[in-house]
């Protein structure tokens, strides 16, 4: 993954939605979620973000849950919770916003 998280219209125009490291990008439904954040010197963040198309057909990015650090990977798993492997711990992320550790 990368430095960010763009739309591409399909008139082949590019429309950035989030300026971050992205680890992981899933979509359950019409729900999509961006994990992302960094690890770097004295930083360790990271956060989920929620991704929606407004009724007028621009896009709505929104900061959904701050995550205990750096996100390495993400796994969006069957019962549709999302499963975020962090530098600060696992946690496993109900549809509901619902957050939890998880034991490694």
């Amino acid at each position: 993954m990368g430095r960010g998280t763009c739309f591409i219209n399909s008139k082949g125009k590019q429309i950035t939605l989030l300026q971050e490291n992205v680890k992981g990008i899933h979509k359950s439904g019409s729900d999509i979620a961006v994990v992302a954040g960094l690890a770097h010197l004295v930083s360790n963040r990271g956060f989920v973000y929620t991704v929606t198309r407004k009724a007028d057909g621009k896009w709505q990015v929104v900061k959904w849950r701050a995550l205990p650090g750096a996100p390495r990977s993400s796994v969006l798993l069957e019962n549709g919770n999302l499963l975020v492997n962090c530098l600060g711990g696992n946690v496993e992320i109900s549809t509901s916003g619902k957050m939890e550790l998880v034991e490694q």
